[in-house]
């Protein structure tokens, strides 16, 4: 009979087969929380089962602007990815016209707020 590739124990009765191996029921959950798998299944990394939650927290790109999981859209900017709704400006959370931004200290900026923050004072004298 096959074994159980967590407790090496013989499978005699239900049998998993996942990741090329094969489990008891009650011991094929996730690797990190332990969970046992919903309808939305596991997702493999480094032949370990992980829950969804889990494998996105711990295997997933942050977001620059908010630092979770990035799981579907992305903006690529600023040599890091965003959520296409947290690529906005930093200071009055706007987004940007025509995708045009300001960086400062490797944020991203609305004008106003990029000569606010860079201390341009010819800015505002015709303000």
């Amino acid at each position: 009979s096959p074994r159980c590739y967590y407790c090496n124990g013989p499978i005699l009765d239900k049998v998993v087969t996942a990741l090329d191996r094969t489990w008891h029921p009650e011991h094929f959950f996730c690797a990190q929380c332990g969970a046992f798998f919903g309808p939305e299944g596991f997702h493999e990394k480094d032949g370990k089962a992980y829950c969804r939650k889990d494998y996105f927290d711990m295997f997933a790109p942050k977001c620059g602007g908010c630092a979770r999981a990035i799981l579907e859209n992305y903006i690529s900017a600023l040599n890091t990815l965003w959520h296409p709704e947290c690529f906005v400006c930093r200071e009055c959370f706007t987004p940007f016209v025509n995708g045009s931004f300001f960086e400062h200290d490797g944020q991203p900026y609305c004008e106003v707020h990029y000569h606010e923050r860079r201390g341009s004072p010819e800015y505002f004298k015709n303000g």
